[in-house]
Parts: C-alpha cells; structure tokens; sequence
C-alpha cells in the first residue's frame, strides 16, 4: 500500500498524538486532583460563587478528562484498523512479520504504532509501479 508523503504526516501526527494523549491525561488527572485538594483549602482557588456547590470544580473537571478519554479511545481505535489493513496489504514483507505486526498491533498498540509507523510507513520504500510508463514507440524493438 502506497501513501502519498502529506498521508504519511497526517497518519504521524495522529500517531503520535494518540500515543502522547494518555501521558498528557495522567498529568491531567493529577492536576485535577491537587486542584480539588486545593481548592477546598484555599479560598482564592474557588472559581465559582458557591451557586453550584462545592461540587462544580470536579464536574468541570471530570468532564474535560472524560472527553479527552473518548477521544484517545476513538482516535486509538481508527489507528489500530487502519495499522491492521496496512500490515495486511503491505507485500514488501513476509507473512510471518506481517502477523507479528497484526498481532502487536492488536495486543500492545502504545509500542506497536509509532514502531510500524516509523519503520513500515515512514522509511519504507515506495513499491515500483506495476505499469511501465514507457510508450509503445519507447519499447526496443523484438
């Protein structure tokens, strides 16, 4: 399977925007919970007049971390099918790797996709075409 190069950047970024996301909520929730900690003890912190209860900070904050939850999980889901279809149709390679691929995909794809990206997308090398491109008068004579 052939990508064109702006595919195979598009295809990157959503990589490895996937792969960073769960790092990035980790750091989310942490801050979330010290801002909640906090924001019982410190009155400055209180974002809002008390209208909502002490309850407002979490919910707002709990929503944001859902919504980035539901789009790591969609993003990931969208890579790993097209991951599988490439691994699939790539016949640059054995079957035995492109099941191991398949299969690492499937199993662990924090590690899986920016591996194969990096190597079966990115550096491979683009197949030669299947139609030669000379004209009828170009061809040697037999």
């Amino acid at each position: 399977m052939q990508l064109s190069k702006p595919i195979k950047i598009l295809v990157g970024l959503i990589t490895f925007g996937t792969v960073s996301l769960p790092l990035l909520m980790i750091v989310m929730f942490v801050l979330m919970a010290l801002f909640i900690i906090l924001a019982g003890q410190i009155p400055e912190l209180q974002l809002f007049d008390g209208s909502w209860g002490n309850e407002g900070v979490p919910i707002m904050a709990m929503m944001a971390f859902y919504l980035a939850t539901i789009c790591f999980t969609f993003s990931q889901l969208m890579l790993q099918v097209f991951y599988i279809v490439h691994a699939i149709m790539n016949k640059q390679v054995t079957d035995t790797v492109r099941i191991l691929v398949v299969l690492a995909v499937f199993f662990v794809p924090i590690f899986a996709m920016p591996l194969y990206f990096a190597i079966g997308i990115w550096f491979a090398k683009d197949e030669a075409p299947a139609i030669s491109t000379q004209s009828p008068g170009d061809m040697p004579a037999v």
